[in-house]
């Protein structure tokens, strides 16, 4: 979407060659801005504030203008299921690189012949704290906790496609090692359950040999 939006301003240098130039535009001649112009400056403001568009700000948030993205006041407000708490060590870290690389190749297909970087389609903070969370598993939830995000719905499904194979990675290596401490838990059990019962008959044994020698010696 975006890249059409912008690629029918470059084309064929129908528009300036950046923000900057209809910026100047804007203020020579402030009435021959075109469309195009006007979305490009229109979504540069989004850019720059972080600010989320004026409907969803109306139906989420009522008529308050001025709210910036502020991710890390965000509160999970849903009690976090098994599995699903944050990601730490290297499952933390492959979440971040994976979203890293895949931030990078969209950049490339959507928007390298553009004047946007590519932390515009996700920004860092963003990265993180789906990097970080590990329930944020549905479109649903991630536009709920990170409602500043104004291109969630384009790439909110793509980001969730690639943190899915390091999440069951992880819990197919976590199910395993759980199977190999009960195996090891039932194997240390049934060790001790054959001293034990080894001990039990010694002292049976000793028992049994001191009740014959105390009657003998009576005798």
């Amino acid at each position: 979407m975006f890249k059409y939006l912008l690629g029918s301003c470059f084309a064929g240098l129908t528009a300036p060659c950046c923000d900057l130039c209809i910026l100047k535009k804007l203020a020579d001649t402030p009435d021959n801005l075109t469309p195009d112009e006007s979305r490009i400056l229109a979504l540069r403001d989004r850019i720059m504030t972080r600010k989320r568009p004026a409907d969803q700000m109306s139906q989420e948030q009522g008529n308050r203008p001025g709210n910036e993205i502020d991710v890390d006041s965000q509160q999970l407000r849903v009690r976090n299921a098994a599995g699903e708490g944050p990601r730490r060590g290297d499952r933390l870290e492959a979440s971040r690189n994976a979203l890293k690389a895949w931030r990078f190749e969209t950049w490339e297909r959507d928007f390298e012949d553009t004047i946007l970087m590519p932390e515009v389609i996700l920004p860092d903070k963003v990265l993180s704290k789906l990097a970080s969370h590990a329930r944020l598993k549905t479109l649903e939830l991630i536009k709920e906790e990170i409602p500043g995000w104004f291109l969630a719905d384009e790439y909110g499904g793509a980001v969730i496609k690639v943190l899915e194979p390091i999440d069951k990675g992880w819990v197919e290596e976590n199910e395993q090692r759980r199977e190999e401490n009960r195996a090891k838990r039932a194997k240390r059990s049934a060790e001790n359950k054959i001293r034990r019962d080894e001990n039990a008959r010694v002292a049976r044994r000793r028992a049994s040999d001191a009740f014959h020698t105390q009657c003998i010696f009576i005798l």
